[in-house]
């Protein structure tokens, strides 16, 4: 994120006291451009503040408020990476959606089994990769015959130490879901592949439903009993 590009813009468009339609619009885009982190939105909210800084010495500055709270207000609608304990449904194709599931897969801190019918995005495969190699005990369940598929990163994953099984017989293993850490599950249609984020009409569910992922990780372990080799280590 180019935070001069937003201090420039919060500079000019202060100059009036006012946030018009249009400089409501270029902000949005630039939040859009930007996508920022949690920690992000609330430099750029500590920015807005400072620049209203001197203005909010006079209370009776309504025009001063006003331009803050029109800008805090917009810049809460925009933000993809609050942390709640509310579920949530992300919609693709969509960017705001995939930003927050690459954002939610990063936040894994201890376990991360993915339970996924193909895996070709090489973007969520590199968050696997790194997440073993920060030692979180990932795990990987697919189906037998799109991890043969030329641009599976299945057996890629595998080469590099991430514990991986496949199903092993004609039937498809086409769940796709996530447990992260025994308390996040993601579950919908979306595979991981690039057209499910860029082109597909897809769902994925956000909950963290104890039932739900209680649920979820008994199926995952059942699979991972069937079908995970004696050579392939399990979680202990």
């Amino acid at each position: 994120m180019d935070i001069q590009q937003f201090r420039t813009f919060l500079q000019q468009s202060f100059d009036d006291q006012q946030l018009s339609r249009n400089e409501a619009t270029v902000f949005k885009q630039l939040l859009e451009d930007a996508q920022p982190s949690t920690e992000q939105l609330q430099l750029l909210r500590h920015e807005i503040f400072a620049c209203a800084q001197q203005a909010l010495r006079h209370p009776q500055e309504r025009l001063a408020l006003e331009w803050i709270a029109s800008l805090t207000k917009i810049l809460l609608q925009q933000s993809p990476t609050q942390t709640t304990d509310a579920d949530e449904a992300l919609f693709f194709p969509d960017a705001r959606s995939y930003a927050r599931l690459l954002e939610v897969l990063q936040s894994a801190r201890k376990t991360l089994d993915v339970c996924v019918y193909t895996i070709t995005d090489d973007r969520l495969s590199r968050i696997l990769e790194k997440a073993h190699q920060n030692g979180l005990s990932v795990r990987i369940l697919s189906d037998n015959d799109k991890a043969a598929d030329l641009g599976s990163d299945v057996t890629n994953l595998n080469q590099t130490g991430i514990p991986t099984a496949v199903d092993q017989n004609s039937d498809h293993m086409h769940h796709k879901f996530a447990i992260l850490d025994q308390s996040i599950l993601l579950n919908g249609s979306f595979n991981w592949t690039r057209s499910a984020s860029t082109n597909n009409h897809e769902n994925l569910i956000i909950t963290r439903n104890p039932s739900m992922i209680r649920a979820f990780q008994q199926e995952f372990d059942r699979l991972w009993a069937l079908y995970a080799r004696p050579t392939t280590s399990s979680r202990s």
